[in-house]
């Protein structure tokens, strides 16, 4: 059931057909407003896309809303740059895993599927036992190939969109 639960928070947007109250969404919409209001525990901050995809269709791009990044972009830049001066630093990495996980939530809030399987894809780089992203990423795949639709190559996810504010 739980796991029915989580696939509804990413097709909700494409088939309407889930209850916007199941427990599942509430808990990640909350999550993600935790780290999106700087009230996690966890680092929250990443660098502008690295994924710097080029090659997703104008549609793919279009999906969900903008959402501002600028924090998260700016927490992963930094973490980043110390992580390439220590890469063997384990609390570093588990630093830059969390800044990248919340980011992702955040993307995932607005929707911004192949976007948030980018950053889980990252947080399972630097913490790959993350059970939250080994989840969230299987799903969104899951979801993504049995709509029919290509899923992103690790490392060709598309950016966030563009946020004004």
């Amino acid at each position: 059931m739980k796991r029915v639960l989580g696939w509804c928070v990413v097709v909700v947007s494409l088939t309407g057909g889930c209850n916007p109250t199941s427990e599942s969404v509430v808990a990640v919409n909350e999550r993600a407003a935790q780290n999106s209001n700087g009230r996690s525990g966890a680092p929250s901050a990443p660098e502008t896309s690295p994924a710097g995809n080029t090659g997703a269709p104008t549609s793919d791009r279009m999906m969900g809303e903008p959402v501002d990044t600028s924090r998260f972009d700016l927490e992963i830049k930094r973490l980043d740059t110390q992580a390439k001066r220590k890469p063997t630093d384990q609390a570093l990495r588990r630093a830059l895993a969390a800044a990248y996980m919340n980011r992702a939530d955040a993307l995932l809030k607005a929707r911004q599927y192949r976007v948030a399987l980018g950053d889980y894809r990252r947080v399972l780089k630097y913490d790959p036992e993350n059970s939250e992203a080994k989840k969230w990423s299987t799903e969104i795949t899951q979801i993504m190939r049995g709509m029919g639709r290509e899923v992103p190559a690790p490392g060709t996810e598309p950016t966030p969109l563009p946020y004004k504010t």
